[in-house]
């Protein structure tokens, strides 16, 4: 906190503050009412002169009464609605990130299925659609360690060996609670420790979140595996006051068709998928933070074309907040000024435009788009194949028809496509559900068939069918 007494310009109290050199999250008080003309001022010149470190939040007379007035929960949202626009503060994340709790929007639905003790223990669904950032949300909301309800979230990618695993679970319940655990190498023996943690009284509840489950269930597939036994014993010995969530993209999809089974995951009840966000989510998720920030964006068409161009994907609309708001300090002088009365901040066309086609955005989309479909090299060739089908067949922009299994999968064999060679029409269309569940494709009934989610899509995958043909071909190659 930084007290500035006397009456000082625009320009002397960032200079002031800057010279100071405090770091970011200070607060700047004023004995003395500030004119919103010279509180604008203060903010271009904060933007047009410093490098954007030294950041401030700055509270006059007239604010300090007004918030004065608030009541306690009113407070802080008042607080942060009249001083971020004239400040620089970047609350979107660049490239999935981790996800702070007040960026995180919707999907009630979804995390109440999480921290329902009786709920999903498998989620799944394709990248950036936002399943971290969920489990992270469930670890923070879940976690009450001075009553001893802990949550703890965990990351197993690329992770097949089981002592691997348990050696990563081991060391993330050490650093975020206070539990006693010993070194480990087996879940049975993990589990072991955590029903004694609990009969001691030492656990009320915990929930076990664990992500990028994909390598390591796919390593105990040919075991049905029976590695997770014993925590689904413990949860059932617990009586649910333990419960473990494995998450992932396409493996932990493929475990669904065994909860149709006995066995494990035939014990863990419905999985739950997470799909792009729904239209009102994506909306909060763009529009609460940019709100807060001092920008006035339309709903139409501005908000529309930013929702249609990121396909309602948490992780590419947090990557174009993050470009929109840096564009700010680095574009200020271009598009807005005190004079003109900035902020609030209106978001022009141009500026629009510039970060809709920026190759950063568009880069970002495909590159994000495109790792779902390397997920599996059957994917990706199923997809060219339905492109190919769109161009050949002249597909309206409007149309939702699709096209059945058996087509896509025979049209395939005419390419001469080998990974897809030994793929009946079941099979088939099991590659395509999954490609549903990930949010590539749409399904609109058993008579319709398969089509993309959305028609920009068609771009990402191939820009016309004679590169689309390329890319079958040299991908022949190199699966002989």
């Amino acid at each position: 906190v930084l007290v500035l007494y006397g009456k000082n310009d625009p320009s002397e109290i960032v200079t002031k503050v800057n010279n100071m050199n405090l770091g970011n999250n200070t607060i700047v008080f004023i004995d003395y009412p500030l004119a919103l003309a010279d509180r604008r001022s203060v903010a271009e010149y904060f933007h047009k002169t410093t490098s954007g470190q030294n950041t401030f939040l700055l509270i006059d007379q007239v604010l300090a009464i007004f918030l004065a007035l608030k009541s306690t929960n009113e407070r802080l949202p008042a607080f942060l609605k009249c001083t971020l626009p004239f400040t620089r503060y970047q609350p979107f994340v660049f490239d999935g990130g981790p996800t702070s709790d007040d960026m995180f929007c919707g999907r009630v639905s979804e995390l109440q299925k999480i921290l329902d003790p009786q709920g999903a223990c498998v989620v799944y669904g394709g990248r950036q659609l936002g399943k971290t950032a969920l489990l992270q949300r469930a670890e923070s909301l879940r976690s009450k360690p001075d009553d001893l309800h802990y949550a703890v979230y965990t990351n197993i990618i690329k992770l097949t060996n089981e002592k691997d695993v348990v050696e990563r679970i081991v060391e993330d319940i050490r650093k975020k609670t206070s539990l006693r655990l010993t070194s480990t190498e087996s879940i049975r023996s993990l589990a072991a420790q955590l029903s004694a943690l609990f009969h001691e009284g030492a656990v009320r509840t915990l929930l076990l979140l664990i992500d990028e489950a994909d390598d390591f269930l796919e390593s105990i597939s040919n075991d049905m595996y029976k590695q997770l036994q014993p925590l689904v014993d413990l949860k059932r010995d617990m009586q649910n006051d333990f419960k473990f969530v494995l998450a992932g993209l396409h493996n932990v999809y493929r475990t669904k068709n065994a909860t149709d089974r006995n066995g494990v995951f035939g014990q863990l009840g419905m999985p739950l998928c997470i799909k792009p966000l729904s239209p009102t989510d994506a909306l909060q998720l763009i529009s609460r933070p940019l709100m807060y920030l001092g920008f006035q964006v339309d709903r139409y068409p501005h908000l529309e074309t930013i929702l249609t161009n990121t396909n309602y994907y948490p992780g590419i609309l947090q990557f174009f907040g993050y470009n929109l708001v840096q564009s700010v300090p680095q574009q200020y002088g271009e598009y807005f000024s005190a004079k003109n009365g900035n902020p609030p901040f209106t978001l022009e066309e141009k500026q629009l435009s510039a970060i809709m086609t920026s190759n950063d955005l568009n880069n970002s989309i495909k590159e994000k788009f495109r790792l779902s479909l390397k997920l599996d090299v059957r994917y990706f060739m199923l997809a060219r194949v339905i492109a190919l089908l769109y161009f050949e067949n002249d597909v309206p922009e409007t149309s939702r028809d699709g096209f059945s299994a058996i087509q896509i999968l025979d049209y395939a064999k005419d390419l001469g496509i080998h990974c897809l060679e030994s793929a009946d029409y079941a099979f088939a269309e099991n590659l395509l559900d999954e490609m549903v569940e990930m949010g590539i494709l749409n399904r609109i009934d058993k008579t319709k068939g398969f089509c993309l989610r959305r028609r920009s899509f068609l771009n990402i995958i191939g820009a016309d069918a004679d590169s689309l043909l390329d890319e079958i071909v040299l991908e022949n190659k190199e699966t002989e």
